[in-house]
């Protein structure tokens, strides 16, 4: 709807002002990607169930989006960088695909695809702390900006390997 497209532009030029006065760097992904990737980042064997069935083309597996993780590392990976050259941060306004099952769907938690504006930072452990506040200060700013006043934030890790 064009009333509708007026805000998710609104919303995204906000957002990425915002980040590029944070040091974020714009990024673009593909919408769809082969397997290898997806297996690579450790994405697939967890969230394979919710995301569309495979597509098979001479010979490669391929899949649509359903997150951005694995293409940011992938962008990440891509050049050599010295601990000098962190933190990195990358942000994407990108377009991701779920197939969850149907009777998991219900609102905006629950969708078969959606834009989401998604960001990684690669930093070292000591870059950490004030890392992660900066993000934490970044909610903040747009809660507030919003009226938002209940919310709540979980910090989630993957355990090491």
């Amino acid at each position: 709807m064009p009333n509708g497209t007026i805000i998710t532009e609104e919303l995204e030029r906000l957002a990425k002002e915002k980040e590029n006065e944070q040091g974020y760097q714009r990024v673009a992904s593909p919408h769809i990607a082969k397997q290898e990737l997806y297996l690579r980042s450790g994405h697939l064997p967890y969230y394979a169930e919710s995301m569309f069935p495979p597509m098979t083309m001479e010979g490669e597996t391929y899949y649509l989006k359903a997150m951005n993780c694995p293409h940011h590392h992938k962008i990440y990976g891509a050049e050599s960088k010295s601990y000098r050259d962190l933190p990195v941060r990358l942000a994407e306004y990108g377009h991701c695909y779920r197939y969850e099952d149907s009777g998991s769907l219900f609102g905006l938690m629950r969708v078969r695809s959606m834009n989401m504006n998604d960001a990684h930072i690669y930093c070292t452990e000591d870059q950490f702390e004030e890392e992660f506040m900066k993000v934490i200060e970044l909610y903040k700013y747009y809660f507030n900006l919003f009226g938002i006043e209940k919310y709540e934030m979980r910090f989630s890790t993957h355990g090491k390997e």
